[in-house]
């Protein structure tokens, strides 16, 4: 607490991870005179963990779980550790692959809305940035083209619309 007051700062700012910020939290309300310009803040890894864990409790319930566990994504028995967000690394996984997924039938659906005639024009830039998109100037040439431009706009004002 005194390195923040001889530089200036009024608080003092702590990122921790989940064990030590308990016990940190314990001090810090113990005796909260002493301690009350300290802000405790949960590390990065932690604060994923509780975002995965928040968007599987508004998941459930929606059969999410079943078509992971169907598409092979993840057992059974570790689904429930997956969707709270206690196991990393599958959860990540699997977030992944459905955002990959749903977004990959958002794009089908746009593409059946469109007209075919201008389709193949708006597209060609797009496809060809994915196809390649470490060659150099492809980005710029699909952030140059007009057909382009408007065709993302278009998909995200699609995108906006299923929301």
């Amino acid at each position: 607490m005194e390195v923040p007051s001889k530089v200036g700062q009024e608080y003092t700012l702590v990122t921790m991870d989940l064990a030590t910020a308990k016990i940190a939290y314990d001090l810090i309300w113990s005796d909260h005179d002493l301690y009350q310009k300290v802000v405790l803040n949960l590390g990065p890894f932690h604060t994923i963990c509780s975002y995965m864990g928040a968007v599987g409790n508004m998941m459930s319930g929606s059969k999410f779980e079943d078509i992971v566990v169907e598409a092979g994504l993840c057992a059974s028995v570790s689904i429930e550790q997956v969707m709270s967000g206690r196991h990393y690394n599958r959860a990540i996984r699997v977030h992944h692959r459905m955002l990959d997924a749903v977004e990959n039938m958002l794009l089908n659906a746009f593409r059946d809305t469109l007209d075919l005639t201008h389709q193949n024009d708006s597209l060609a830039a797009v496809v060809a940035l994915a196809s390649e998109p470490t060659t150099p100037g492809s980005f710029c040439d699909a952030g140059g083209n007009q057909l382009c431009m408007e065709f993302l706009q278009r998909y995200e004002n699609f995108k906006d619309q299923v929301r």
